[in-house]
C-alpha cells in the first residue's frame, strides 16, 4: 500500500467553523475546561440551569457570563420588557439556583468590572473578586424586592464572586490566549495539535450549548465529563514515551529509521485526524490484553491486524497511542 506522509495531508483543522460560531460564553467555557480538566471528578454543563455549571467533587459552580463591562448597578438592574413587565436581574438569575447535595458557589464572568473590590484566590479561576459589605447590602435589598429570601441571600453571597476574564469577545484575542493557556498547563500543542484540539473543543461546546432540553435525559447531552477530555491529558512526556516505543521498534529491526520518523509525526495527530481508523482498531481490539513489552505487544497486534485497510505506519501509530493511553488509565 502507498505510504502517506503526515505532512503531505491537506489538514482542515476546523478553525473556520470554530470562528463562525464563536461567542464569548463558549470561550469562557473553554477557559474553564483547560484550567480544570485534570481535577478529580471535573464535569461541565452548558446552558442548563445557568450559562455554565461546573462540578468539582463536593462543589457546584453556577456561572453567569456577560460579554460587556459590568458594575453592581448593572448586576442588580431589572430591564423593562415590551409587555411592560421586567426581566429578572443578572444576579437574581445567578443566585436563584441551588444544588441540594453540593456546596453551591456563584460566579459572574465579565471582560471588565467598574467597581473596586478585593481579590482572593479562586477555585475554577485563578483570581476572583468578592463583594464588599456595602455592595452585599445593596444586592440583598434589591434582590429581596425581586422575591429572594434575605437569609438565603446572605448565605449565598458568602460564595458569590466576580471573575474578570483576560480577553473580551474578540475571537483572535480569545483564541490566542487559550492556545497559550494550553501550553501553560502542559497540553501538547506541537504540529498543529493545539489548534486542532482547541477548534474541536470550541465546536463541541457550541453544539452542546445549542441542544434543547425537552426531557430530563437531555441534560446528559449538554455535559462534558473528564473522560471526554482525554486528548487534553496528552502532555509532552506522554509523546516522549510514545517516541521511546518507536525507537524500541527500530532497535528491534521491526521498523526502519524513516518509518520511525513518519510514525512519530502521526502520533502527534493520530487521535485527532484519523478518528475512523482509530475506532476501527478499537472495535477490533476490544478487551485485548496489552500488558507486556510494548515492542512485542505492538508488533504482534500489527501482524494480527494486517488485513485491515490501514497504512502500515498509521496502524503502528494507532497501536502505540492505544498502548500508552491504556497504560496511563491503568496507572502504570
Amino acid at each position: 500500500m502507498l505510504q502517506t506522509h503526515p505532512n503531505t495531508e491537506n489538514i482542515d483543522n476546523g478553525g473556520a467553523n470554530a470562528k463562525k460560531g464563536f461567542n464569548y460564553q463558549d470561550a469562557i467555557a473553554t477557559l474553564i475546561i483547560i484550567m480544570n480538566f485534570s481535577k478529580e471528578d471535573f464535569c461541565i454543563y452548558l446552558e442548563c440551569k445557568d450559562d455554565i455549571e461546573v462540578d468539582l467533587t463536593a462543589h457546584k459552580f453556577f456561572v453567569q457570563v456577560k460579554s460587556t463591562k459590568q458594575s453592581i448597578s448593572n448586576l442588580i438592574k431589572q430591564y423593562k420588557k415590551k409587555d411592560g413587565t421586567y426581566n429578572n436581574s443578572i444576579l437574581f438569575k445567578n443566585l436563584n439556583k441551588t444544588c441540594a447535595d453540593k456546596i453551591n458557589k456563584y460566579k459572574i464572568v465579565t471582560p471588565a468590572y467598574s467597581n473596586g473590590i478585593s481579590t482572593i484566590d479562586g477555585e475554577i479561576f485563578k483570581e476572583i473578586y468578592h463583594y464588599t459589605d456595602e455592595q452585599k447590602k445593596q444586592i440583598i435589598e434589591k434582590l429581596e424586592e425581586e422575591g429572594l429570601n434575605r437569609k438565603d441571600l446572605e448565605e449565598k453571597l458568602k460564595n458569590s464572586y466576580i471573575y474578570v476574564s483576560p480577553f473580551d469577545d474578540n475571537f483572535e484575542k480569545a483564541y490566542t490566549f487559550l492556545l497559550g493557556l494550553m501550553t501553560q498547563v502542559g497540553i501538547s500543542v506541537d504540529n498543529n495539535r493545539g489548534e486542532i484540539l482547541l477548534n474541536e473543543l470550541l465546536i463541541d461546546i457550541q453544539k452542546k450549548s445549542e441542544k434543547k432540553i425537552v426531557v430530563k435525559q437531555d441534560i446528559e447531552k449538554k455535559k462534558i465529563k473528564k473522560i471526554d477530555l482525554a486528548k487534553l491529558s496528552k502532555v509532552e512526556n506522554c509523546f516522549k514515551y510514545m517516541e521511546e516505543i518507536t525507537t524500541k521498534l527500530e532497535n528491534a529491526d521491526i521498523i526502519s529509521f524513516s518509518d520511525k520518523i513518519i510514525i512519530n509525526e502521526y502520533l502527534r495527530v493520530v487521535d485527532l485526524k484519523h478518528k475512523s481508523e482509530c475506532k476501527l482498531v478499537d472495535d477490533t481490539l476490544q478487551n485485548v490484553d496489552m500488558s507486556g513489552k510494548p515492542e512485542e505487544i505492538i508488533q504482534n497486534l500489527h501482524n494480527n491486524l494486517s488485513y485491515i485497510n490501514i497504512e502500515s505506519n498509521l496502524l503502528y501509530a494507532i497501536l502505540i497511542d492505544k498502548y500508552v493511553m491504556n497504560a496511563i488509565y491503568k496507572g502504570k
